[in-house]
């Protein structure tokens, strides 16, 4: 993939060249939140706990964030966060803020991730309508569950269903993917009205298909692993990004990573889909 294709969207982060002293550490942190306070720039900093700040009824949770020795605090209203929840389950994930106030009193700033997303959104969409449609772009993993995954991508947020992950089949995203992983993806379309985006991993990479004729044919007999096992069938592993289709055994129940040899019935390029009947189990999946 030529450079001209791909598009990396990132804030860079802070890192010190030399070892330094707690108090110079400290007034190194103040300086750079003092100075993100000032130019309005964009911080990156892990979410280590949620507190409870505030006084009597006006008690909120917030996450808390640390840039170098100083603490920050950013209250749900300005993460994003639907509930309490989601804000959990960013926990341990690299936060993109600004920073809208500080207590000099305590050394404590007050950070918005809202704030950043909306800045970095902007950016982003201002760079697509450049780049257009078809661009390939980096994208960060904030959410996975079973079908499907949330990605953030310059501070847009979007789902991705697993049909678009790759060409092979991939029975549980989350035996494939963690929280804060990177993969580039292809942008399919976007709305910057809406702040809408659309994108697919598998269209970003070579397509394996475009050569299936070059390695299996129909009648013949080839090696694979069962890759998932649903309702109506197996999947069969024959190669990266290619999976066959096959019946149920009559008499054997088959499981994800059983080594198989399958007779191909038919394939369909177009449609990306092979069908096929396994014929023999060579080795069991010792899981």
């Amino acid at each position: 993939m030529s450079e001209e294709a791909m598009m990396d969207i990132f804030v860079d982060g802070y890192q010190s060249e030399q070892p330094a002293t707690p108090e110079e550490e400290m007034q190194r942190s103040m300086e750079k939140v003092y100075s993100a306070r000032q130019n309005s720039t964009i911080l990156n900093a892990e979410m280590i706990a949620i507190e409870e700040h505030g006084q009597g009824e006006e008690q909120r949770n917030c996450a808390v964030i640390r840039i170098g020795h100083m603490k920050g605090i950013i209250p749900m209203e300005y993460m994003e966060a639907k509930d309490y929840r989601q804000l959990r389950n960013m926990m341990g994930t690299q936060l993109s803020f600004k920073v809208i106030g500080i207590d000099r009193e305590r050394d404590l700033f007050i950070g918005s991730r809202q704030a950043a997303m909306e800045h970095m959104r902007g950016s982003t969409f201002n760079r697509l309508e450049e780049k257009g449609v078809g661009v390939t772009v980096a994208a960060s993993v904030r959410f996975v569950q079973r079908d499907v995954l949330i990605l953030q991508i310059g501070g847009i947020e979007t789902s991705m269903n697993v049909s678009e992950y790759d060409y092979a089949w991939v029975s549980d995203l989350r035996q494939e993917v963690s929280i804060e992983d990177t993969m580039h993806v292809k942008i399919l379309d976007f709305d910057r009205e809406s702040g809408q985006i659309r994108v697919s991993r598998k269209q970003a990479r070579p397509n394996p298909w475009e050569s299936v004729r070059q390695f299996f044919t129909e009648n013949n007999e080839y090696v694979g692993y069962v890759s998932g096992v649903v309702e109506y069938g197996n999947f069969i592993n024959l190669m990266p990004g290619i999976d066959c289709l096959a019946p149920h055994m009559k008499f054997e129940a088959l499981n994800a990573g059983d080594k198989v040899t399958v007779r191909i019935r038919d394939i369909q390029q177009d449609e990306q889909k092979i069908n096929a009947r396994v014929v023999n189990i060579l080795k069991r999946h010792k899981g």
